[in-house]
């Protein structure tokens, strides 16, 4: 799945993918088309454009380890469905310096918050969406010193952002604060729930 979706993105670098202006049966590696096909049908275009738009902000996240992005199906939680995104993000973050909240608002920072900033609008037929996101931590000092230790990546780590489709709506439409958002998810990490309090921004003149 990952070489498959990191090819995808490098043929349209930058923008969602849309189902009607597709090229997908001459230029996709055997399969990729009838997988995005199969998607579209189950879940709708806002899905496949957001499944993109996660892979790029992953790529893009500073990771050393590879990165990939899937759609694993749904999950019930609390009488609700929710779209689930399984997301490999590659990081491996520095525990030394980041606590288990700040590791968290690393992952919304970088990767959910800049793939929900590309869409006015998301739908999807559940009653939500499911980001979860797993990475390592470990305590290091210096780059070069993750560098010759990338083959031990130290602690495994798994959040989930679930994003009721109601809230994630009136985020996408400017109507509440990404605080205001993450305090109507839940926000698990490696199965606990967790409060995120994202840093307070600067107050301006």
């Amino acid at each position: 799945m990952l070489g498959v979706w990191l090819c995808v993105w490098i043929i349209w670098p930058g923008r969602a993918l849309a189902i009607d202006d597709n090229p997908w049966g001459r230029t996709l590696p055997p399969g990729l088309s009838e997988l995005l096909e199969d998607l579209h049908q189950k879940y709708g275009s806002d899905t496949i454009a957001l499944l993109g738009r996660l892979l790029d902000t992953a790529t893009r996240s500073g990771g050393l380890r590879t990165a990939s992005v899937e759609v694993t199906g749904e999950e019930t939680r609390e009488g609700q469905t929710f779209l689930t995104f399984q997301v490999e993000t590659g990081l491996v973050l520095n525990s030394r310096l980041l606590s288990q909240t700040d590791q968290l608002g690393v992952l919304w920072t970088k990767i959910i918050a800049r793939a929900f900033a590309a869409f006015p609008a998301l739908q999807f037929p559940t009653d939500g969406v499911l980001i979860a996101l797993r990475y390592h931590h470990k305590s290091y000092i210096t780059r070069e010193e993750l560098y010759e230790g990338i083959d031990k990546p130290g602690t495994a780590g798994e959040a989930k952002f679930y994003f009721p489709g109601e809230s994630l709506r009136a985020f996408l439409e400017g109507e509440v604060s990404a605080q205001e958002l993450l305090t109507q998810a839940t926000v698990l990490a490696n199965d606990s729930p967790v409060t995120l309090l994202l840093p307070a921004s600067p107050a301006t003149s």
